[in-house]
């Protein structure tokens, strides 16, 4: 069994837009900006980061179509990846 590199987060925080694949992370105000981000393997509702984010970002872990960079996003919870 090897050791996976790279940040699971849940598939519901994943977007695609316009063919990309990428998170919205929260800067200290608590507003979203999308990120983009490569993926690696999927399983148990969660999926692999191999790049774009770093330990630390706070993801938006549920987020409709209607998200878009600069909306401050309320109910944050957590520290971080």
């Amino acid at each position: 069994v090897g050791m996976r590199k790279g940040i699971v987060v849940p598939l519901s925080a994943v977007q695609r837009r316009t063919g990309i694949d990428g998170v919205f992370v929260l800067d200290e105000a608590g507003r979203a900006a999308f990120r983009m981000v490569r993926l690696g393997e999927r399983d148990d509702g969660g999926v692999v980061v191999l790049a774009g984010l770093v330990v630390g970002d706070r993801l938006v872990l549920s987020a409709d179509g209607e998200l878009n960079n600069g909306v401050k996003v309320q109910n944050v919870q957590g520290n971080g990846a």
